[in-house]
């Protein structure tokens, strides 16, 4: 054990073996967020300074994460940008 630099403290190392997950931590929450914030929304009708009340955060994260949710959906369903 190394002590950590700042506190003199014994710094505790600790190594996990890999699995294969299908999200890693960071995709995982993020999917969770943007659903739960997408349920909220549905109950209070679309309503997206009500759902930002309800949740504590402004309306422009309230919009920001409904975008990167519809921008996800769009990635995973392949976009097809047809023009004439």
């Amino acid at each position: 054990m190394n002590a950590h630099p700042k506190r003199g403290r014994p710094r505790t190392i600790v190594r996990v073996k890999a699995r294969n997950y299908p999200l890693d931590f960071r995709a995982a929450r993020r999917e969770f967020v943007t659903q739960y914030v997408q349920t909220v929304l549905d109950d209070f009708g679309g309503n997206v300074s009500a759902t930002a009340r309800a949740l504590g955060l402004s309306r422009r994260s309230v919009q920001i994460l409904l975008a990167e949710r519809e921008h996800r959906a769009t990635l995973a369903h392949g976009s097809r940008n047809i023009r004439s």
